[in-house]
């Protein structure tokens, strides 16, 4: 799925929402509020998973260190079968009392292995499900922060789909405050913060804009001229003085990455 352009590189907007392409040809705009709703929706959801999923792992914790019970429910069952078919006088002079205690015991434990085999598979299930729910929802918070990035859109001379594709990798989704939240991330793995409200995380908008022009190397050749941002140095660079925002934006990411060959 990309973004609709027109000839001249421009994002088309459909009753104020942007247009993507999907791999048919269908054309849809992109509705950011029901995409959030949608979020809210999965985080309430996904919340009630992790609860589930702690309460059986809590209930688990005092059965941790016992191993696999297949040959004590065998001997369980002979034992049960010896008390249907003795009567107690006969166990007494059999000297049957003890092996009878055994088999008991170790029936006991075998039922014990089931039942923590049994939580052991729900818990593995519902790891499994919050998984699928938290990158479907990692999906919609970072796709849509680029998908409705200003600065991507204006100020550089990348699409928002190609934008996401090469800098998408350093978002993730926390929780902060009780709300998922897309955390934009240095190459290093830090934290961005903001410029504008020291000592906060940069919104996904701030963060954006830092990841490219203080974090990317190769700033200067997706920058459309007169555009900077968070200290970089506009739309040129030593050996290559082409103004690219005329171009087509195929063109435009195509002349940038044979540009940063040459540099390197």
């Amino acid at each position: 799925m990309k973004l609709k352009l027109d000839e001249n590189g421009n994002v088309v907007v459909r009753d104020g929402k942007p247009v993507f392409v999907h791999e048919d040809g269908q054309e849809v705009p992109f509705d950011a509020p029901a995409a959030m709703a949608k979020i809210s929706a999965l985080n309430g959801e996904a919340k009630s998973h992790r609860l589930k999923s702690e309460e059986l792992a809590a209930r688990l914790k005092p059965f941790e260190g016992i191993e696999d019970l297949t040959e004590w429910r065998s001997r369980a069952d002979k034992a049960m079968e010896m008390v249907e078919n003795l009567k107690d006088k006969d166990l007494v002079e059999a000297g049957k009392v003890e092996e009878i205690k055994r088999g008991v015991e170790e029936s006991w434990k075998a039922k014990l292995g089931e039942t923590v085999k049994g939580f052991e598979k729900k818990l593995k299930e519902k790891d499994a499900d919050l998984g699928a729910k938290d990158d479907h929802i990692r999906s919609l918070l970072v796709g849509n922060s680029f998908a409705t990035s200003e600065f991507v859109r204006e100020k550089t001379v990348l699409p928002p789909d190609i934008a996401l594709a090469t800098f998408g990798k350093h978002f993730e989704v926390r929780e902060v405050g009780g709300e998922l939240l897309a955390i934009g991330r240095t190459p290093n793995g830090e934290d961005i913060f903001s410029l504008k409200n020291p000592g906060e995380l940069a919104d996904p908008e701030e963060a954006i804009e830092i990841l490219i022009t203080r974090h990317y190397s190769q700033k200067d050749r997706i920058m459309k001229a007169g555009h900077s941002g968070s200290g970089a140095k506009g739309n040129q660079s030593s050996g290559d003085n082409r103004d690219l925002s005329g171009l087509p934006p195929i063109e435009r990411l195509k002349a940038c990455h044979e540009a940063g060959g040459q540099r390197r």
